[in-house]
């Protein structure tokens, strides 16, 4: 690398709902239904789809974090 190349630093993971879903190991529709406030309230914290199309977009804090829900609901 030049001396005057600038490193980045490594990219965070970015994560869709189906794919937290499936990395938690949890029903995708019960994903869905806690995005949604039934009966919970789960936000994306990297991106909140706005219209159709766009999607949420999760961190792995967003990961973490509904895996602990949802070993805590089981």
């Amino acid at each position: 690398m030049p001396s005057h190349a600038v490193a980045s630093p490594p990219r965070e993971p970015i994560f869709e709902l189906a794919e937290m879903a499936k990395v938690v190991g949890m029903p995708f529709s019960k994903a869905k239904n806690w995005t949604m406030g039934r009966p919970l309230r789960f936000r994306a914290s990297l991106r909140s789809g706005m219209g159709t199309g766009s999607r949420n977009l999760y961190s792995l804090d967003d990961v973490y974090l509904m895996g602990i829900a949802y070993e805590c609901s089981r």
